[in-house]
């Protein structure tokens, strides 16, 4: 399930949903500024409006796939460390 986080580009230090994805207001894979996860107790403060949060990797996974337009955008980015991907997977190995 996708969250907008109510105050603009924030992920508290506590909240559950530590998958995300921050966006500009392009289309496709230009689109994707970055992704991936917080670890707990870390904060993320993007100032971007266009922060969507999620509780587990398979939904962010989805998300990222379906903004690019990419199938396998998602684990291609991860698996070659791309620089969009913040984190560590738990399903794919980099």
């Amino acid at each position: 399930m996708v969250v907008r986080d109510s105050i603009m580009g924030h992920i508290s230090k506590t909240q559950e949903n530590r998958w995300f994805v921050i966006q500009n207001n392009e289309s496709g894979e230009p689109g994707i500024i970055l992704f991936g996860h917080i670890p707990l107790g870390l904060e993320l403060d993007t100032g971007q409006p266009n922060l969507s949060v999620f509780l587990t990797e398979d939904e962010v996974e989805i998300a990222v796939n379906n903004i690019a337009a990419i199938p396998d955008y998602y684990k291609d980015a991860v698996e070659s460390d791309s620089i969009k991907f913040q984190g560590e997977s738990g399903k794919y190995p980099t």
